[in-house]
This record gives C-alpha cells, sequence and structure tokens, in this order.
C-alpha cells in the first residue's frame, strides 16, 4: 500500500481496478482547525473491478445449422446489469446469453449502476459446406476383369471425414477410395467429425459384354 497526504478540505482522485476482486482505499482524516485537533478517522472507498462479461462462443456445428451460441458470466462493475445485443440480420437481444445463431458478428453491450459501459464484438463462425468431388469413376476394362475404380476428394466440413460405401445397398468398404469393383451401383456417405452430412454420391460401375464368335462362314 502507498500513504499520500493532502493539505485540503476536500480531495478527488481517479481510482482504478484492474482486477476481478472488490478493492477498497482508505483514507485517514486528520481535521484541525485553527491550532485545534480532532480525532482522526478514516473513510474506505470500494473499488469495483470492471465490468466482465466471461463470454464464451460456441461455433456453428454444420454448414447451414445457425446453432452458434455465446454466454456469459457476467461480474465486476455495480450490479444490476442491463445487456444488448445487435447482430446480423437485424438479431437483437437484451438476454445476457444468445443462442440459435446465424454466422456473423454480434456485439454486446453491458450497462451497470456504475455508468462505465462495456462493448465488444464477437464473431460466431460456421463450417464450410462439405462437397464431394469425383476424382476418377473407371468402369472395367473386360467382361469379368472386375478392375473398376471410383476415387474422391472432399472439402468443407470440419475436421476428419468418415466413409460409408455399399454396394447394391449392402455395406461395402469405409475408405475415402475403392477398386477392384465389380459391375453394380456403389453409394457413398460422407461426415465430419461434427456428424454433419450426409453428403451422398451415386455411382454406377459398368463392364463390357462377353466376347461373342459368330461363325460368319464354313468351309469343309
Amino acid at each position: 500500500s502507498q500513504s499520500r497526504y493532502f493539505h485540503q478540505d476536500r480531495i478527488s482522485q481517479t481510482l482504478t481496478n484492474n482486477t476481478k476482486a472488490i478493492a477498497t482505499v482508505t483514507y485517514t482524516v486528520h481535521p484541525v482547525s485553527g491550532i485545534c485537533a480532532g480525532d482522526d478517522f478514516k473513510i474506505i472507498v470500494t473499488v469495483n473491478p470492471p465490468i466482465n462479461p466471461n463470454t464464451v462462443i460456441t461455433d456453428i456445428s454444420c454448414y447451414n445449422a445457425n446453432d452458434g451460441n455465446i454466454t456469459t458470466n457476467i461480474q465486476g462493475g455495480i450490479p444490476p446489469y442491463s445487456t444488448i445485443w445487435m447482430g446480423p440480420n437485424g438479431f437483437s437481444s437484451t438476454d445476457p446469453s444468445i443462442s440459435d445463431l446465424k454466422p456473423g458478428d454480434y456485439t454486446l453491450k453491458i450497462s451497470d449502476n456504475g455508468g462505465l459501459p462495456f462493448t465488444e464484438t464477437y464473431t460466431v463462425n460456421e463450417p464450410k459446406e462439405i462437397i464431394v468431388t469425383t476424382i476418377k469413376e473407371k468402369d472395367i476394362d473386360c467382361n469379368g476383369a472386375a478392375n473398376g475404380e471410383i476415387s474422391i476428394s472432399v472439402t468443407g466440413g470440419k475436421g476428419s471425414y468418415f466413409y460409408t460405401w455399399t454396394k447394391n445397398n449392402i455395406p461395402f468398404e469405409t475408405t475415402q477410395n475403392i477398386k477392384n469393383l465389380e459391375p453394380c451401383e456403389y453409394k457413398v456417405s460422407v461426415t465430419d467429425m461434427n456428424n454433419c452430412g450426409p453428403k451422398m454420391q451415386t455411382y454406377t460401375i459398368t463392364e463390357p459384354e462377353p466376347l461373342k464368335i459368330i461363325l460368319t462362314n464354313k468351309i469343309n
């Protein structure tokens, strides 16, 4: 602590508390009138910390899901608090926490009885749409060869991808690409780490007809 001395009948100071706890400042008054001194007395001033919303942002889980949320646990300042949120597409709310959010910027203003409002802008993000692109779709070269192939690439979503292939609607593979294929209908279902999707693609692998030998002429 630091002591300061003021030889006057009134003082004025700006007190700032940058901690998260309530602080106090103690002033000791030594009254004097002429040559007569009175008993000392103390004045304790409470200094509240600044408003802290303790914000937690949860981004949108899947493309177009609009399930983002921003939660607050307001501390500091001098309660009671009033909150105003403003967001994209005319969004507004007076709730301390907001949910079912679309992607975009959300501005929070908190007012209290201390007259020093808090304002901050937060961004809610969403993953891009999962897109399945065909890299290779190769039909069978010869009848009975079973050498068809399908290769795909995936973008968007979040994290790792999970693949479920079926062959004529029967579970077949869980790899990204498949090969050594017989003539059939193959379907792939792709999801991401948030189980977003699924995105579906259907492929039909064909093979040539069997070779036929036709006798056109016979000479004995």
